[in-house]
């Protein structure tokens, strides 16, 4: 391990950076677009004194009149990652009177979320965001996991094999009857409309088909 680590000095230079960059961010208005790409310039150019949780926090202890305005210019910007997504609807669970402007942004962003994220929300071994906590928060009936799979099925990115087995252990769960009725609201063909496996780039016929057979040839062995 590198000395400079277990130096006080360096610590403590590391500490005074930490309060600096936090100061810096309170400088970044996170009403508009411009202040988010601000804060997170800011944020990635720190050298790890501090993380994007900070700026979550941040940004929920904004006051109420602006919390609406909050949510909406986050989502404006393209480079954020679903843990970023994670961290903020974590706090924004957190707000104990939320403002009606601001649940009808959360809406928007439950919505967004589902698409812009369709792939890493379905074709992963693990969860990347609580999409039943989203929709709670957001105070909507969707069924946001049918929404990221009708998104992924309108994409012409052919799936590797990997992806085509986690899928597989996706749909079981997605097509899950609760009570008389399936948890989808859309019919689950929309998956098949363009993907096409490359395990199996011959596969043809119906789109329904081909997705069937290319999820039947990316079991596991």
């Amino acid at each position: 391990m590198n000395d400079d680590w277990l130096s006080t000095d360096y610590g403590q230079a590391r500490a005074a950076k930490a309060e600096q960059t936090r100061d810096a961010l309170t400088q970044s208005d996170l009403r508009i677009a411009e202040g988010w790409e601000k804060a997170r310039s800011i944020i990635t150019t720190s050298d790890g004194v501090i993380y994007f949780d900070a700026l979550a926090d941040l940004a929920i202890g904004a006051r109420q009149a602006d919390l609406g305005h909050v949510p909406a210019a986050f989502l404006t910007n393209p480079h954020f990652t679903p843990y970023n997504y994670a961290t903020s609807i974590d706090r924004l669970g957190d707000v104990e009177v939320m403002p009606q402007a601001t649940r009808a942004q959360i809406r928007n962003l439950a919505r967004e979320v589902a698409t812009r994220f369709c792939r890493e929300l379905t074709l992963n071994s693990y969860t990347v965001l609580d999409l039943p906590q989203l929709a709670g928060l957001a105070q909507v009936n969707d069924d946001l996991t049918g929404t990221a799979l009708c998104q992924l099925g309108s994409h012409p990115t052919a799936l590797e094999a990997t992806e085509c087995f986690w899928l597989a252990a996706t749909l079981p769960v997605a097509c899950r009857p609760t009570g008389h009725r399936s948890r989808w609201t859309t019919s689950p063909s929309c998956l098949c409309t363009s993907h096409r496996s490359t395990a199996h780039p011959e596969a043809a016929g119906p789109p329904a088909a081909r997705c069937s057979h290319g999820l039947r040839g990316n079991r596991r062995p």
